[in-house]
């Protein structure tokens, strides 16, 4: 079953073509030829799911099969979520945060799952029994009682290999 648009301006059936449902049952939408169940082509957004006309988020996929989800909000800035080929996760624009659904409630990998290597700015360390904050400074690290305020220079002692 193929849709075409309703107006006739001379264009050909072919090229008025908007959406096709194959003898398979495969729905293709701006392609002739859905090799999936539903295949959707477009060159910007390819589906928009809408809770009214201000909240709402978008899911893209760019030309170099990155998926990028775009949340929109009456009340806020755009926020993407990009999946990128290579196995990366982006948030963005400029901003984020990476948020467990409750407080000291989730781990960032288990003790047989680790993450390699932590790169960070500063840590904040918090829980029940303790708040310190650790700051790197250019020559030494500075661990700070954010309870009390006071301050701790780490003495680090270089070790020959």
């Amino acid at each position: 079953m193929v849709f075409h648009t309703s107006e006739d301006d001379g264009t050909p059936a072919a090229a008025r073509e908007r959406m096709r449902i194959t003898s398979a049952g495969k729905v293709g939408i701006g392609v002739t030829d859905p090799d999936s169940l539903i295949e959707v082509f477009g060159t910007s957004t390819q589906l928009k799911l809408s809770n009214n006309a201000a909240d709402y988020a978008t899911l893209a996929v760019g030309t170099n099969g990155d998926l990028t989800i775009t949340t929109v909000d009456a009340a806020a800035a755009n926020a993407n979520l990009t999946m990128t080929v290579d196995g990366d996760i982006i948030l963005g624009p400029g901003g984020g945060d990476v948020l467990p659904d409750a407080d000291n409630t989730r781990n960032l990998g288990s003790s047989a799952k680790r993450w390699a290597n932590v790169y960070t700015g500063d840590l904040h360390l918090k829980n029940d029994r303790g708040d310190w904050t650790i700051l790197e400074e250019p020559d030494y690290l500075c661990v700070i009682n954010n309870a009390t305020g006071k301050k701790y220079k780490m003495m680090l002692q270089e070790i020959e290999d």
